[in-house]
Formats: structure tokens, C-alpha cells, sequence
């Protein structure tokens, strides 16, 4: 009688034949595979690795004939721990990362074997071609922490059973054609990056729950209803990223309690209510983005908390009252756009305090008195653009200290226009202009051809604001 070496079994030999059988079958169909491959199917006869070994080579078959020969490619050695792409845990040589960013595989996630990869721990398809929906079974990578599948052409909706990776600390399904609502499963997650696509529905209130979160980002999708006060409970948060949705209702005061945040935006909305004053406990913001709602009321003194504050718009909203002087705090803005509201009172002297300030925006509001001599201090600014409000005044002196190769719009459309008045070329306007203005106005207006700040613009204004009607436009400010 035939004997069998201790822990061996008839049925485990002839199941390894078949699974060899299998193998030598492949290697037919997938030559390159043959070599890359073998000592992965034999190493372990027939267990974890082979079974991952498998999965791979399925999948792979799957794959348009393109990304077969470029995968076939990829293999520099002859086992599958050596293929570019395949990251494994050596002990055991088992796969624990999968990461073929950006090399244009194009086909479905259907074929891939998930449960033959337990150990997997990242995922990564980002910028490749894979198309239809995310499938069920991914529930079974009970180990994943990284899973990012944006930049591709999936569709379909969220699986709910995503927040069943409960180990999962990032997820990166943006720019897709994923629809539906966020699945209320996926608060489960620890932590939840980049969601844009064509989802719709509201933000779930659970997303309070993820306390660990560091980065949500659910920006440029169909969003409605509210944002949710439970928001206010994401004490890690350092990114916020909620604009261009369809989102409605206050700012809420919970936005406040986001002490670690540095990046809120939450442009092109349909926002309304006032700026809570609560934001002024974001000490470590550095840019804030509210252009686009319906928000009014004025903007809150504690707007000058925000020591740490690079850029802020403001801009397209029905903001009232006077720009608060505290906004001299803000030394290290680079950009302050607060253009299209119904701002009133004078420009504060405090503004020449800014001297890191790029773009200054002011236009379309209802700005009264002179402008401050203190903007000359402002030695780094590119664009100045005050037009369609009710300044009035001479032109100082400071104005020529700016760079000649910088361009701006004062009060009567553009400050070409004012300043090519000034050496007599358009009415004559009150007070007169210094020879450093003079010299900033030849050097605009020859330039003032090709560049596509100032080409095309005119004013029928005189300096002393009489009149608002002016051709020139202000820089759409950031999302």
C-alpha cells in the first residue's frame, strides 16, 4: 500500500496537480507569465501566494491587450514579488501593495479576485482606465488602509460596504462618474480624501463620527441641503474642501472648533446668513475661500485672528459695512479679494500694513473717501483693482513707487486709464500728477496692447467718481 509522508494527503497532492495543470495552462496563454510566475505557484504548493499569484494572472486576462503586454513588461525578475507594481511582505512573499498609478490599464474590477488577497494592505489604480462599478466583494480587503481609484472612468454609485474596511485610512474616488449619495457606511472609516464626482444628496451627519479624519474633500459634486453642525466634532482636520455643490443654509458656528484646519473652501455655493465669528479660532488657517454664496452681513472683526491667513476671498456675495481695520493682521496674505459685495466707508490705512499682499481686489462695491497713501507700501503687489465704487481724491505719489511692470484698476476702470490721463492723453483730472505716476503711465500704456489685463479697457470716468460706468473687469477669483 502507497504511504504518504506525515500531514499529506491523497486529496492535497491531486489537488496540487490540478492547480500545477492549471499554472502550465496559463503559461501557454501568457508566456511571459510562465517565467515570472512558477516559483510563486511552486514555492508554496498551492497556498496563500499562489492563490494571490492567480488572482493576478486572472485579472491581467482580463485587461484590454494593451495593458496585457505593457503588465508582461513590467517583470524584472522571476517571481511575482519582482514585478513593478507588487509590493510583498518578504517573509512570506505575500502581496501587501498593488500600485500601477498612472500606467493606463484599461478594464473592469470585476475579474479581480479580492478575497484571494487578504494581506493587502494598498491599493492603488489612480489615473489608469478601469471602468464600471466598484465591485461588492472589495468588502473582503479586511486589511486595506489606502484605496485610490480617482482619475478613472468608474461609474455607478458608492458601494455601501466600503465602510466595512475598517481599517481604511484613505479613499480616493474623485474625478469618476460616480453618482448617488454618500453611503451613511462609509463614517465608519477612519479617514475619507477626495470624493469628487457626480454625487448627490446630502452630507450625512455621521460625518461627525469620523473623528480621525484628517482631509475631506467633497468638492464640485451635487451636494445640497446643509453642511452639518455635527462637522464641528473633526478636532484633525486640517483640509475642508466643500465648493461648487449645491449647498445651502448658514456657515455653521461648529466650523469654529476646527482649530487644526488650514484649507477651507467653500466657494460656489448657495451659502447664506453671515460669516460666524467663530472663525476667528482657525488660527492655523491659511486660506479661506467664500466667494460665490449669498452671504451679507459684515465681515467679522476676528477676521484678524487669522495671523496665519495666505489667501482670502470673499468676493460675489452681498457682504455690507466697512472692511475692518483688524485686517492689518494678516500680514502674511498674499491674496484679499472682497470685490463684488456692497462693501462701504473708506479703504482702512491698515491695508499698507499687508506688504506680502500679490492681488488686491476691492472693485464693485460702494467704497467711499481717498485712497490711502499707505497702499504705496505694498512694494509686492501685481494687481490693484478698485474700480466701480465712489473714490475720489489726487493721485499720490506712493503710486509710482509700485512696480512699472505691475497693473492696476483704480477708480476710473483702470489705472491706465487714469494714468495716460495724467500725461494729457484723456481729460484732465484733478490734482497733479507726479513725475513718478508719469513714468508707471508710459511704461503701462506701451504695454497696454498685449496684455490682457488692460486691452480692450476704457472709462468714461473722471477721478472724481462721479460717474460708475466702466468697461474694465476684475480676475475671477479662486474655487
Amino acid at each position: 500500500m502507497m504511504s504518504f509522508p506525515a500531514k499529506t494527503h491523497p486529496n492535497q497532492f491531486f489537488s496540487f496537480q490540478i492547480l500545477l495543470l492549471f499554472f502550465i495552462i496559463l503559461s501557454l496563454v501568457f508566456p511571459f507569465d510562465s517565467t515570472a510566475f512558477s516559483s510563486s505557484a511552486t514555492g508554496k504548493e498551492g497556498g496563500e501566494e499562489g492563490m494571490e499569484v492567480t488572482a493576478l494572472l486572472v485579472w491581467k486576462g482580463s485587461l484590454d491587450n494593451r495593458s496585457q503586454s505593457f503588465l508582461s513588461s513590467r517583470v524584472v525578475g522571476s517571481n511575482h514579488c519582482d514585478c513593478i507594481g507588487v509590493g510583498c511582505k518578504m517573509a512570506g512573499r505575500v502581496i501587501t501593495h498593488i500600485d500601477l498609478k498612472s500606467y493606463g490599464l484599461r478594464g473592469t474590477l470585476s475579474n479581480l479576485s479580492f478575497s484571494s488577497l487578504p494581506h493587502l494592505l494598498s491599493l492603488d489604480l489612480e489615473n489608469d482606465s478601469p471602468y464600471g462599478t466598484i465591485p461588492s466583494p472589495i468588502d473582503s480587503l479586511s486589511r486595506l488602509t489606502n484605496l485610490s481609484l480617482s482619475t478613472n472612468l468608474l461609474s455607478g454609485s458608492i458601494p455601501p460596504v466600503i465602510g466595512q474596511l475598517y481599517t481604511l485610512k484613505t479613499l480616493k474616488l474623485h474625478q469618476n462618474q460616480i453618482g448617488g449619495s454618500i453611503p451613511h457606511e462609509i463614517t465608519f472609516l477612519i479617514s475619507l480624501v477626495e470624493l469628487r464626482n457626480h454625487l448627490s444628496g446630502a452630507i450625512p451627519k455621521e460625518v461627525g463620527m469620523l473623528r480621525s479624519l484628517v482631509d475631506l474633500e467633497l468638492s464640485m459634486n451635487n451636494l445640497m441641503g446643509t453642511i452639518p453642525a455635527s462637522i464641528g466634532n473633526l478636532g484633525k482636520l486640517t483640509t475642508l474642501y466643500l465648493w461648487r455643490n449645491h449647498l445651502s443654509g448658514a456657515i455653521p458656528e461648529e466650523v469654529g472648533m476646527l482649530r487644526s484646519l488650514v484649507d477651507l473652501r467653500l466657494s460656489t455655493n448657495n451659502l447664506m446668513g453671515t460669516i460666524p465669528a467663530s472663525i476667528g479660532n482657525l488660527v492655523n488657517l491659511t486660506t479661506l475661500y467664500l466667494s460665490g454664496n449669498h452671504l451679507s452681513g459684515a465681515i467679522p472683526e476676528e477676521v484678524g485672528m487669522l495671523r496665519s491667513l495666505v489667501n482670502l476671498d470673499l468676493s460675489s456675495n452681498s457682504l455690507s459695512g466697512s472692511i475692518p481695520a483688524s485686517i492689518g493682521n494678516s500680514v502674511n496674505l498674499t491674496t484679499l479679494y472682497l470685490h463684488t459685495n456692497h462693501l462701504s466707508g473708506a479703504i482702512p490705512e491698515e491695508v499698507g500694513i499687508l506688504r506680502s499682499l500679490v492681488d488686491f481686489v476691492l472693485s464693485t462695491n460702494n467704497l467711499t473717501s481717498t485712497i490711502p497713501a499707505s497702499i504705496g507700501n505694498l512694494v509686492n503687489l501685481t494687481i490693484l483693482f478698485l474700480s466701480g465704487n465712489h473714490l475720489s481724491g489726487a493721485i499720490f505719489e506712493e503710486v509710482g513707487i509700485l512696480s512699472e511692470e505691475r497693473y492696476f484698476g483704480l477708480g476710473l476702470g483702470t489705472l491706465v486709464d487714469l494714468l495716460t490721463a495724467a500725461v494729457g492723453e484723456l481729460d484732465p483730472i484733478s490734482g497733479t500728477a507726479p513725475d513718478s505716476v508719469r513714468e508707471t503711465a508710459s511704461s503701462i500704456r506701451s504695454n497696454s496692447n498685449s496684455s490682457p489685463l488692460l486691452s480692450g479697457r476704457s472709462s468714461k470716468l473722471k477721478y472724481s467718481g462721479a460717474s460708475r460706468s466702466s468697461s474694465a473687469t476684475t480676475p475671477a477669483g479662486p474655487s
